[in-house]
């Protein structure tokens, strides 16, 4: 199963960017984002906080690959541009929401534990949303979860699939 996808996935990756409108998307999301990477460089010294910095360029590189896709739509397919706005709105998102658990959690007395667990915390996250953008991309994130549910064992007197525990796991992280 997993040889016919990658070779599907590799088949279809091969056809895409031989067309020349896939290649003027690259070359569009290229140059957006190297803009969105000089405007947030030259902003960053407005902002104090090192996560709001980092969530700089993901964003500007969000507003300006969605404008271009908006524009270029009516003329050509922009699929290209849409896929690319998937990890530059994780990665947003992301750096967003750290930046504000840090200035929440991050006052008292604890504040180098706190930021110490945030920092594994974001860390972790970053690489499960990576995880989840890569299967969604390449389009096998339903036979992954269908093969978590499959997977069954017993712990104790409970029946549980790993999908229900790398649910319960994270679902505890989440909320601790």
């Amino acid at each position: 199963m997993q040889n016919r996808i990658l070779a599907q996935l590799s088949e279809r990756l091969g056809r895409d960017f031989g067309e020349p409108e896939v290649l003027w998307q690259a070359a569009v999301l290229l140059g957006l984002l190297i803009v969105a990477w000089w405007c947030a460089r030259r902003q960053s010294r407005c902002f104090g906080a090192e996560s709001l910095n980092k969530a700089l360029f993901p964003l500007l590189g969000t507003v300006f690959v969605t404008i271009a896709q908006v524009s270029l739509a009516p003329f050509i397919h922009t699929a290209f541009l849409r896929l690319a706005l998937v990890p530059l709105c994780g990665i947003t998102v992301i750096y967003m929401m750290f930046y504000v658990a840090r200035r929440v959690f991050s006052r008292g007395d604890a504040e180098h534990e706190a930021g110490a667990l945030l920092f594994l915390f974001e860390k972790l996250v970053t690489v499960i949303v990576w995880i989840a953008m890569l299967l969604t991309v390449m389009g096998i994130q339903d036979d992954v979860v269908r093969w978590m549910a499959s997977v069954r064992f017993n712990f104790a007197n409970a029946h549980m699939t790993l999908l229900s525990l790398a649910s319960g796991v994270l679902w505890v992280c989440v909320t601790r």
